[in-house]
């Protein structure tokens, strides 16, 4: 098709649409790209507002991998967002959860001893919310928590679905006359 420049740009104009020049971009992804890359569907994802990582969660087992402040395994944030008073008193902020579980003197782990007020009261709280935490011989691990028996495409593209359909539609639907090397993404 030997069409002018010109041609192309006013029929784009007529239509109410631009002309682009490759290389060019599409939701943070370069048309044309590897599709096959995680990065690049990560991008897309992070554009639509959907965090499918936030759906991976700590499954605390002997506690030795777990850091004990920085991940979410107990709750539904980090116990360092939660307890800011004691975490900034903590000595070792890496430690890891095998490591302060069943600690019986805080004061032997932290700089200092609390001071009263709010670090006295998030520390008695801390303690309140690990008391009844047990440990087992397993090594930690992660669990999909968007489905009761673990992960499965149908769970993430329904997840992917409800922040990305808008209400009242159909959800995903595959089509076999499709071939499966087409990427839409709306």
């Amino acid at each position: 098709m030997n069409y002018s420049d010109e041609n192309v740009i006013d029929m784009a104009m007529v239509l109410g649409y631009g002309v682009a020049k490759m290389p060019m971009t599409y939701l943070g992804v370069h048309v044309g790209c590897n599709m096959g890359r995680v990065e690049n569907w990560k991008c897309i994802l992070q554009r639509k507002g959907v965090n499918l990582i936030a759906a991976c969660k700590r499954s605390l087992g002997d506690g030795m991998n777990i850091s004990f402040w920085d991940e979410t395994w107990c709750g539904e944030s980090p116990l360092k967002v939660l307890f800011t008073r004691v975490y900034a008193l903590e000595g070792d902020k890496k430690s890891k959860v095998a490591h302060r579980i069943n600690i019986s003197d805080w004061n032997m782990v932290l700089r200092r001893a609390p001071k009263g007020g709010v670090e006295s009261s998030q520390l008695e709280d801390l303690k309140a919310v690990i008391e009844d935490i047990t440990m087992s011989d397993n090594k930690d691990g992660w669990k999909w928590s968007l489905a009761s028996n673990g992960f499965s495409v149908a769970s993430a593209r329904k997840f992917i679905d409800e922040h990305t359909l808008p209400c009242g539609l159909s959800c995903t639907r595959w089509y076999r006359a499709v071939p499966i090397k087409v990427n839409v993404f709306l």
